[in-house]
């Protein structure tokens, strides 16, 4: 019992309190305390029979010891005890026994024992931060399910207080709001049932009836028909006519003309007709049945007729249980059932439950914490078993808005916020259920989430005018402190101007900066312009200005241009400017890809920016300005002749590709002229393209850019560092956020990179120091190198695919040839015994046969009669270019047939080879002096071999070489 000054006011109220401690009216909850029961308020006593002892299920526990042993609630015969005292509530109300709680039951007893409850005042708030009564308190958290106020328009009644003495209390009068039940359950399921106690092992089963019913769902085809006949036949055909009117057409069977994937029946409209003046309605209700769907049955379904079902499980006594949380809003059971043959929607019935209670709570707000809860044993217990717990009490809600608030409510998911480490940390367990089972509920989560972000973004977190309201929040601190800085938004057009101060002050600092349209980090119909700078001091690539807009026409570009450049101007205090403009400006040149409206809109922004007397330049067009502030990506460039590759040569696209390296006037005239007059339309289009936006070769062209040639050539040539920074980004703060979200997220990564920058400024420890210009250099050579090794590795497996593929024909023709050869012979042969003496045709083919044998064999190597010389060509050429060696024999007999046959331009490389073997230079191929043909590295032949002292060459099993061969 706490003895706090709240409770106990006098040295005379603690000696009361003492005694009444002493003589076992009240208790500290220990479970030897005499229960009797009383059934009304009056104070005579009445025993009953004693209910047996049971242990409390951990859900019923109070939440001080929910995740400890149980406790255990005993009674005895004590009330049999004539001289036993009664503890007394008020001046009718009595219980044999008054325990003490410091925190509410999940599920409250029904007996002759009275509760007091003083609970911590700061407990006393709802999901909202409101301060709520103790009794609102004990009712959110009570799996049962209660009707009636908190007492504030009840009686009020005088109630001892132990220790505290008489204070004037609100009564509050509470009836249980019973359970729900399928009208097909068994009726003496809950016959005669009553729940004095919380009963851990009576839930269990009836959990299990529940789930077992459950389990019945889809076992049996008749029942998933008459399950999809129950669903579709409450469908209404959607379909709207050019006046807006609702089809509103029922469902009905129909056939098909013809079968259509095994079925021959669909769920069709009542008011669709198969007429010419239907023929385009192909919108009304149509829906093709499943293959879990008896067609026959379903048929007969819709047509009334009378089902049996052999099984019986569709006729089954039910055992769906709900608790007004759920049965309130159900109106019919989920599960199927069928009567007298026929489906039938079974509804959920209330059962009311007698049991009813009292809470008094006192009135002076100094003891607004404590209450004493008594049962009204006269009314009767629950008739019904303990329902789910399935309501999340304030102290959960909290808890788990709390963790959503760690994550950020504004892209806050229920997966995420279940598996963040913060979750876990604040429940202290590693699964949510394992604190209350209603957190299996995905749905209750998500209300919290979508709460919370409401309660955060009253306006949608993909509105503008969200945004729009972060905006005005930030306009109240100093510039360098902001992030959002202009919100312009007009006919349907939308613009977010942002940049971390700190971060914009670099621009002034790069001779280029990268542009470019990124669409994965927000949803909908808005995209990111992102601007993308190199700081060599520390390494690092970053993003100093961000817009986010839903137009990507010139003039939204043109907008953007000039809303930047001011809103730079305002942040850093100084004017961004070209220097091919003014002389000293620090901006070289502009990187982006082809997109004609952002070139066109930063052409626009020149031209205003112009001053002819610092720049030299009256009247120039935004075409000229273009090309002398702009350079094109050649990656795109190259991307964008793909699709040309194959619709023109190999040769016509190397020279379409030619246009970025060429020199001289004279060479771009003819490849223009060549261009105009190609055969292939596509080519023709798209150079008509490059001509109609006439700055768009010159920024793809160093000979054609007004860009200075050595500033052209220190520049980038592509805008990969932009793509990089958008996947980098992408990769931290996800994708797919709704607009504000994704303001508060890139907001967030921008904040975190300038103060990173700032410390690696001030400790010149940088994120990655293997990131100077040398580094990045060697890594590019790098990975040049690899790509071109993979794409002749690629080349070279090509080539021997083509190769085998010419062997494996050649074989079969020769198999084919040899087959018609040996047909021939043994016609001959038998020819030959049948007539007994040798023709002179027969003998003419033996003759012809036996020479074209003999040049074949002299055509081949000797070692086809010696599997130990049988010996492959080599195939180094057909593996990867890595392998540095490959060693083969050359046979000791024959070397000029080997050679005619094995030593091709493919496999040696000079004909010294035939010289240094005895054999004249001419026995080498023609082909030899133009070297080898595979692009890869020449042959050379091992002088060091001597033919005469190694006869008997053979491969060596489990060797990487052929012993006593020529290597290269």
């Amino acid at each position: 019992m706490d003895l706090s000054p709240a409770v106990v006011k006098s040295e005379e109220d603690e000696a009361a309190f003492l005694v009444l401690l002493r003589t076992g009216h009240i208790t500290d909850g220990s479970p030897d305390n005499p229960i009797t029961i009383s059934d009304s308020e009056d104070d005579s006593p009445k025993a009953t029979t004693r209910p047996t002892t049971k242990s409390l299920p951990s859900s019923s526990q109070t939440a001080a010891t929910r995740s400890s042993s149980p406790i255990s609630i005993q009674s005895d015969d004590s009330a049999a005890i004539p001289d036993q005292p009664r503890v007394k509530i008020t001046r009718q109300l009595s219980v044999s026994i008054l325990r003490t709680l410091t925190e509410p039951m999940r599920c409250w007893p029904h007996d002759d024992v009275g509760y007091l409850l003083t609970v911590d005042p700061a407990t006393l708030k709802n999901d909202k931060g409101d301060v709520i009564s103790v009794d609102h308190l004990i009712k959110n958290q009570d799996r049962d399910s209660w009707k009636g106020g908190t007492g504030f328009h009840d009686t009020h009644v005088n109630v001892d207080f132990p220790g505290v003495g008489s204070l004037q209390c609100r009564r509050a009068r509470l009836s249980c709001n019973g359970i729900f039940t399928c009208s097909q359950v068994d009726p003496g399921l809950l016959k005669k049932y009553e729940r004095v106690q919380p009963d851990a092992d009576e839930y269990t089963r009836f959990v299990g009836l529940s789930q077992e019913a459950r389990a019945r769902e889809g076992t049996s085809l008749l029942q998933t028909t008459v399950t999809y006949f129950n669903v579709v036949r409450e469908l209404k055909c959607p379909r709207k006519d050019n006046d807006g009117h609702i089809c509103g057409g029922s469902a009905r069977i129909q056939s098909y003309r013809e079968p259509r994937q095994g079925r021959n029946f669909f769920i069709g409209c009542t008011k669709y007709k198969r007429d010419q003046a239907h023929q385009m309605e192909k919108d009304h209700l149509h829906q093709f049945l499943p293959s879990n769907v008896d067609q026959p049955v379903l048929a007969r379904l819709f047509g009334g007729a009378v089902i049996q079902d052999v099984s019986g499980l569709l006729e089954k006594p039910c055992a769906v249980l709900e608790s007004p949380l759920v049965g309130y809003s159900r109106k019919h059971c989920p599960l199927t059932h069928m009567k007298d043959g026929r489906p039938f929607t079974s509804p959920m019935v209330h059962r009311p439950c007698p049991a009813r209670r009292f809470i008094f709570v006192p009135t002076d707000p100094r003891y607004s914490h404590m209450a004493i809860v008594v049962a009204q044993l006269s009314a009767g217990a629950h008739n019904h078993p303990m329902h789910p717990e399935r309501k999340l009490t304030y102290a959960d809600k909290a808890l788990y808005a709390k963790s959503v608030d760690a994550i950020g409510a504004a892209w806050a998911t229920v997966t995420k916020v279940d598996n963040a480490p913060s979750t876990r940390a604040y429940f202290g367990t590693s699964t949510l259920a394992e604190k209350s089972p209603a957190f299996l509920d995905n749905r209750k989560k998500a209300d919290i989430i979508t709460k919370k972000r409401k309660s955060e973004f009253p306006d949608g977190i993909g509105s503008a005018v969200s945004v729009y309201r972060m905006f005005e929040e930030q306009q109240t601190l100093a510039t360098a402190d902001r992030y959002i800085h202009a919100v312009h938004s007009s006919a349907g057009s939308t613009f977010i101007f942002m940049s971390m101060p700190y971060l914009c002050k670099f621009l002034h600092t790069v001779p280029w900066v990268m542009i470019d349209t990124t669409f994965k980090t927000i949803c909908g119909e808005y995209n990111e312009w992102e601007w993308t700078i190199w700081l060599p001091h520390i390494n690092q690539v970053i993003a100093p200005f961000r817009v986010i807009t839903n137009k990507a026409d010139t003039a939204a570009y043109e907008h953007m241009f000039r809303t930047t450049f001011e809103t730079i101007q305002t942040i850093t205090g100084r004017a961004l400017e070209f220097q091919c403009l003014n002389p000293s400006g620090t901006l070289r040149t502009i990187h982006m890809d082809f997109e004609a409206a952002q070139a066109l809109g930063l052409g626009a922004e020149m031209v205003r920016q112009n001053d002819p007397q610092i720049s030299g330049l009256s009247n120039p067009t935004a075409v000229y300005l273009i090309t002398c502030v702009l350079i094109l990506c050649q990656v795109h460039f190259s991307r964008g002749l793909n699709p040309l590759a194959k619709a023109c040569t190999p040769a016509d696209y190397a020279r379409l590709k030619s246009i970025t390296s060429l020199t001289s006037s004279e060479d771009v005239r003819k490849w223009k002229d060549w261009c105009r007059e190609h055969p292939v339309p596509a080519v023709r289009q798209w150079f008509m393209n490059k001509e109609m936006h006439s700055w768009a070769l010159p920024c793809f062209s160093r000979f054609l850019s007004n860009v200075p040639k050595e500033v052209w050539d220190l520049a980038p040539p592509n805008t990969n560092m932009n793509e990089a920074q958008h996947a980098w980004k992408n990769h931290i703060i996800d994708t797919g956020h709704p607009l504000a979200a994704a303001v508060l997220a890139m907001q967030g990564l921008d904040k975190e990179v300038a103060r990173q920058i700032q410390i690696s400024e001030k400790s010149d420890v940088q994120r990655n120091a293997n990131n100077t210009f040398a580094h990045r250099l060697r890594k590019g050579i790098g990975r040049q190198m690899t790509s071109q090794a993979h794409k002749t590795d690629a080349r070279n497996k090509k080539t021997a695919e083509a190769a085998l593929k010419q062997l494996a024909d050649q074989e079969k023709e020769n198999q084919e040839a040899s087959k018609a050869r040996l047909k021939e012979i043994q016609s001959k042969m038998g020819q030959l015994r049948e007539s007994g003496a040798l023709t002179s045709d027969i003998g003419a083919f033996v003759a012809r046969e036996v020479l074209e044998s003999a040049q074949r064999n002299n055509a081949s190597t000797s070692a086809s009669s010696n599997e130990a010389l049988q010996v492959p060509p080599p195939s180094t050429l057909y593996l990867p270019s890595s392998q540095a060696q490959y060693h083969t024999p050359v046979p000791t007999s024959q070397p000029a047939a080997y050679a005619s046959t094995y030593l091709t331009p493919q496999f040696s490389s000079t004909p010294q080879f035939f010289a240094d073997i005895g054999l004249p230079p001419s026995t080498a191929p023609a082909a030899l002096n133009s070297g080898p043909l595979f692009g890869n590295p020449s042959y050379d032949y091992s002088p060091a071999y001597d033919w005469n002292s190694a006869p008997n060459a053979s491969y060596q099993p489990g060797s990487s070489r052929y012993d006593g061969g020529w290597q290269y």
